[in-house]
């Protein structure tokens, strides 16, 4: 699920609507205090499993280049693999989306689950001499197969042109230390300069622990453009393997926070939330707070899934049968490098 001011877009990879598991995206909007279904974009072939991953971001900025939807195709066409996203834009006063743009891995395999998540922003850059907002889409392919071996994953950045025809990518960004098993792209969050994404087989072998990193936009003065680069791994300071931390992650005025849903404060899979802040220069960091359920017992995988807005952040349980939901509140987070 995805939500951004008045639009809210909820996945159904497995809608059987046009065809076995073609999949579903829904996009709802909110009016007058009142949610309602706006429109329903589908996936077209058997297996693509459509809708997988979503994101949305609107223009409040001004911009007038509109509001766009991110719908995630985990297995493509559902026969090579080729997973893809599709991109959809409204301009007012048109009050539906429209397709229109498929962006994909121009170095692709298939099964590399390009689209496994996806993020959109819309903010200045840091470096921005003009002032000008940037539409981004980071999209994560933790099954990438590359120089470092298979499925170490990748992460991959397109930018909206300014004359908001089409996304071109950007940059393709794999940590030096990543090597085949790792998963990285696995999770991906962005809040304005920064980008945050989970590498659940980091490091790879016997029950790996999982870790994160942290990706910086700069101007890259050579190029004449925005890029960007990888700037910090992110560490629990008391990880163990099969934490699967990195498996969600997410941003909010500059604080990362990641989940590690099977981490262990008793004898399995109670879970944990760590939060990072007050960024140094070194590589390598580990948190600056670790939250826990209220009511932690095994099993529970708290931080299977999570979300920050304005501080305050909602992570919720993984039980049997599933519904169970713990908030949190953040205070002091009021700015970049700040501690919750």
């Amino acid at each position: 699920m995805a939500i951004d001011g008045t639009i809210a877009v909820v996945g159904a990879p497995r809608d059987g609507t046009i065809a076995a598991e073609a999949g579903a995206a829904y996009v709802y909007e909110k009016a007058a205090g009142t949610w309602s279904h706006l429109q329903t974009f589908y996936g077209q072939d058997i297996g693509d499993q459509f809708g997988y991953s979503v994101a949305v971001v609107v223009d409040s900025s001004g911009l007038n280049e509109g509001d766009f939807i991110a719908v995630g195709s985990l297995l493509g066409d559902g026969v090579t693999g080729l997973s893809n996203v599709n991109i959809y834009r409204r301009i007012p006063p048109s009050p539906t989306f429209a397709f229109q743009q498929t962006v994909s891995a121009g170095d692709g395999n298939g099964f590399d689950e390009f689209g496994h998540a996806i993020a959109l922003d819309l903010s200045v850059p840091g470096e921005s001499l003009s002032g000008d907002p940037v539409y981004t889409l980071v999209v994560g392919a933790p099954d990438d197969n590359g120089a470092q071996g298979q499925d170490m994953g990748s992460v991959y950045i397109f930018q909206l042109a300014p004359n908001g025809i089409a996304w071109a990518p950007t940059a393709k960004l794999v940590p030096t230390d990543i090597v085949g098993g790792d998963l990285l792209g696995r999770s991906v969050a962005i809040e304005g300069d920064l980008i945050i994404a989970g590498a659940t087989g980091w490091p790879f072998g016997n029950n790996p622990g999982g870790v994160s990193y942290l990706m910086r936009r700069f101007y890259d003065t050579g190029a004449g453009y925005f890029n960007w680069e990888v700037n910090n791994r992110l560490t629990a300071s008391d990880g163990e393997s099969g934490d699967l931390f990195g498996r969600r992650v997410a941003i909010d005025i500059g604080v990362p926070i990641v989940g590690a849903p099977f981490a262990d404060t008793g004898s399995g899979g109670q879970g944990a939330v760590y939060i990072f802040g007050g960024m140094p220069a070194g590589y390598e960091i580990t948190e600056s707070q670790k939250i826990l359920a209220p009511d932690p017992s095994d099993s529970i995988n708290f931080g299977v899934n999570l979300a920050i807005h304005r501080h305050v952040l909602v992570a919720s349980e993984q039980t049997d049968p599933p519904g169970s939901r713990s908030i949190s509140r953040l205070s002091r987070t009021t700015g970049p490098g700040s501690r919750p």
